[in-house]
């Protein structure tokens, strides 16, 4: 089948719309050789020398974390630090290890279908680690009140995580949390992972519900708010054309 537009409704209530220019064959997902387009591949992240390929590999890292971070309705925004008494906080594998063998044990003894995206930060010594999270479905996990509060919130702390400090507030905007999280991925951050998982998201977040199809380019315009009137939402951002061999638009429904 070929299509030029794709339609993606996420878990979290939003929407995205991708106009392609060229027509793309779904039977051929891998670009073997065609005379129809393929779409480009969401390649797994890999280390190469070329400035242009860490910029891509980077670009695609902040996509999927994007992806994920609309796939739930996200109840907390959680941050977890290492005491250097505790952790070598500059090992990035020993924290990530540290982290998700408490994610296990949480999911394990409190929290059965808790569901995260979990993003690494480099703090600002240029040597520490710590944790970004999000966090839904938390189950008996328990959020005590630190009697403190920023921006009106009340700030609390997670009483399970023994390696350090840690905070958590409730999110109070789904749809706007996945450009919270995405700010993390910093350059320097991503270099100093080099060879390792930028992200980690549970196994049981749901998928977003694609539908492709071929529209008249003349008639694009009329399609696409066709379906932002028949889905209830508004236009919220809209790309300029961008792509290497396929130029895509991309258009945000909330």
């Amino acid at each position: 089948m070929l299509y030029n537009l794709k339609i993606i409704q996420y878990p979290n209530g939003s929407a995205q719309i991708r106009l392609y220019d060229k027509a793309i064959d779904s039977e051929n997902p891998k670009g073997k050789k065609s005379n129809i387009e393929s779409e480009p591949l969401k390649i797994k992240i890999y280390d190469d020398d070329s400035d242009i390929n860490k910029k891509k590999s980077l670009a695609r890292t902040k996509s999927m974390i994007s992806m994920y971070a609309r796939c739930a309705i996200w109840e907390w925004f959680v941050t977890l630090t290492f005491a250097p008494e505790r952790t070598e906080r500059g090992n990035f594998k020993e924290c990530t290890n540290k982290a998700r063998n408490w994610l296990h044990n949480m999911r394990k003894r409190f929290a059965t279908d808790l569901q995260y995206l979990v993003v690494p930060e480099l703090h600002a010594d240029g040597v520490s680690w710590h944790i970004h999270a999000l966090f839904s479905n938390v189950g008996d996990m328990v959020f005590i009140d630190s009697g403190r509060k920023k921006s009106g919130q009340t700030i609390y702390n997670l009483s399970g995580w023994r390696w350090g400090f840690s905070t958590a507030t409730k999110v109070r905007n789904t749809l706007k949390v996945q450009k919270y999280i995405i700010k993390y991925i910093s350059k320097q951050s991503y270099a100093l992972a080099s060879g390792a998982h930028r992200y980690y998201v549970s196994q049981n977040l749901s998928s977003p519900k694609e539908n492709i199809m071929f529209v008249n380019p003349i008639e694009q315009e009329e399609v696409i708010n066709q379906m932002t009137d028949s889905l209830g939402m508004d236009i919220s951002y809209r790309s300029e054309p961008k792509g290497d061999y396929i130029k895509v638009t991309y258009i945000e429904l909330q």
